[in-house]
Formats: structure tokens, C-alpha cells, sequence
């Protein structure tokens, strides 16, 4: 049953032939939104490191934090839990 499913998602999708790598059928929707995920994912994680250095906390602990909680769910509850930023003088 997986082969049928892997057969069906990917199976349109060629590399070679005449005319090069070519997309067709479901393979048209699946590359360019899993290369947008994987985009908004790095994206993300960038900002929450950064957010996290603006909050004088450590941007690596954040990481581990968004990484050990599962990843989607995690930055809900970094929105809720995150420290205030500190106001200059």
C-alpha cells in the first residue's frame, strides 16, 4: 500500500528523458509547497533566534526549546512564554 501511495504522490515527477526534468500531475503541487515549507521553517527559526537575542536569552536554548517541543506548537508557545524586551536607558 505505501509503494501504491509513494507511486501515485511521486511517480509523475521524471528526472531525464527527452526534454530534462519535467513535472506533472500532484508532483506540480508537492516540490514547489515542500520547498515553501522548508522555507518558512528556516525562516522561522531564524527570527526566533534572533527574537531571542534581542530578549537577552540564548538563542541556542531557544533552538532546543522550539526543536524538543515539537515544532509547529512550539512557536505559539514562544509567542506566550517569551520574556519582555528589555527597555534601554
Amino acid at each position: 500500500m505505501l509503494h501504491e501511495i509513494g507511486r501515485i504522490l511521486f511517480g509523475p515527477a521524471s528526472i531525464g528523458g527527452p526534454g530534462g526534468f519535467k513535472l506533472e500531475g500532484p508532483a506540480i503541487l508537492i516540490v514547489p509547497a515542500s520547498i515553501g515549507i522548508i522555507f518558512l521553517v528556516i525562516a522561522s527559526l531564524v527570527w526566533a533566534y534572533k527574537d531571542a537575542g534581542k530578549r537577552e536569552k540564548s538563542g541556542f536554548i531557544t533552538l532546543l526549546f522550539l526543536f524538543l517541543t515539537g515544532f509547529p506548537a512550539s512557536f505559539i508557545w514562544w509567542f506566550w512564554l517569551r520574556p519582555p524586551l528589555k527597555k534601554g536607558l
